[in-house]
């Protein structure tokens, strides 16, 4: 189970990571061959802008220099006869941000749905972020998953934190700092999930699975949406207020079901109402920053009875290195959705609603690579 966590976290870190190092284009289609041993090879090319990169007939990668605004320069000697030149435009509108952590962390938690008790376990995280900006349109998509575990008594892998999210939004520019957004967000987890030291299954892949829809409008002081706070910029503000909001619970094993307010045997839960997501942050010192995320949901169908969702997330990071941070993140959550188990005095099991909440202590690595 270790080696796999680890497999899957490469899995998804690759593709991304590989199309995020390199400034990411179109080819164009021109092709330069070079038929002799030679130590410098000039081609002549269009942009004066464009990115190079050269593979051979084995596919070994080769670096090629841009030297004048038409001047394609080789600069590596080599026995191949059949070295093939790929002049590629980059994606001037993209800005793609990949960024890996792997993290020790100390965690204490009240009423979690996923299970887990006070630990001490290794972290590992992938967050991805595709940004598009264009005229009066942009356009943001963030995939974020992590995966937590540490061993038990009985040297068996126990997972202590499973999540996979997505989020898409979709802005059309109303003024310099509001814009008209349609937002889409996705998120579930991976693998099954107990609590510790019992065999009962609470929660698992596509159980539950969220999805939202919402339209409003998003305010924001963050020209880039990918710039984190710097001393020029110490305060930046994402706002985004949804006055229709449709919120899909999805359970694929139905044994699950009412453990999350799905009718029994039934697998869908749908619920309509208003959103707000604000996510600030500040730098408050040279190497200290604050970041702070809400998302409330209210059912507006259901105002008699709990009806607000609240998943309210706050960081404060120390940056000691480049690649290294040491964080503290406090995470609360009241789903009006997700229901406990509660064994009264005569043994007998009712349910009931709780709020969950998570503080994590975390020295973090960090390794982060983009396109710009």
């Amino acid at each position: 189970m270790r080696n796999f966590g680890t497999l899957l976290s490469t899995f998804l870190l690759f593709p991304l990571t590989a199309f995020a190092h390199q400034p990411q284009a179109d080819t164009i289609g021109m092709k330069i061959t070079r038929t002799l041993k030679t130590i410098e090879t000039t081609a002549f090319v269009k942009q004066s802008i464009d990115s190079i990169v050269s593979l051979d007939s084995l596919g070994k990668a080769n670096k090629i220099t841009l030297v004048t605004y038409d001047t394609l320069r080789g600069t590596e000697a080599t026995d191949i006869t059949d070295t093939s030149y790929f002049v590629i435009k980059p994606l001037k509108h993209w800005k793609l941000q990949s960024q890996s952590d792997a993290t020790l962390t100390q965690i204490n938690r009240w009423n979690w749905a996923q299970g887990g008790i006070n630990v001490f376990s290794i972290l590992l995280s992938s967050n991805f972020v595709a940004n598009y900006a264009h005229g009066l349109s942009t356009w943001r998509t963030e995939l974020d998953w992590r995966y937590a575990g540490d061993l038990q008594e009985n040297d068996k892998w126990f997972k202590t934190q499973d999540r996979f999210n997505i989020v898409s939004q979709y802005g059309f520019k109303a003024s310099p700092t509001w814009n008209y957004s349609g937002l889409f967000e996705f998120n579930t987890q991976l693998f099954d999930g107990f609590k510790r030291g019992e065999t009962t299954l609470i929660s698992s892949f596509l159980s539950p699975a969220r999805s939202t829809f919402s339209l409003g409008m998003t305010y924001s002081n963050n020209v880039s949406s990918l710039t984190a706070p710097n001393a020029k910029n110490p305060n930046l503000i994402d706002l985004f207020l949804s006055p229709v909001a449709y919120r899909a619970t999805y359970v694929r094993d139905t044994t699950l079901s009412t453990r999350f307010d799905v009718a029994p045997n039934e697998h869908w839960l749908s619920t309509f109402g208003v959103m707000l997501r604000l996510d600030n942050r500040h730098l408050l010192t040279k190497n200290l920053s604050l970041r702070n995320r809400l998302n409330l949901f209210a059912n507006i169908l259901e105002m008699k009875d709990q009806f607000v969702t609240v998943d309210w997330r706050i960081n404060f990071d120390i940056r000691l290195t480049r690649h290294f941070t040491l964080g503290l993140e406090t995470w609360l959550i009241y789903d009006p959705t997700v229901w406990f188990d509660k064994t009264l005095a005569d043994e007998t099991i009712e349910r009931e609603r709780k709020t969950q909440f998570q503080q994590s202590l975390m020295l973090r690595f960090s390794y982060k690579i983009a396109n710009y």
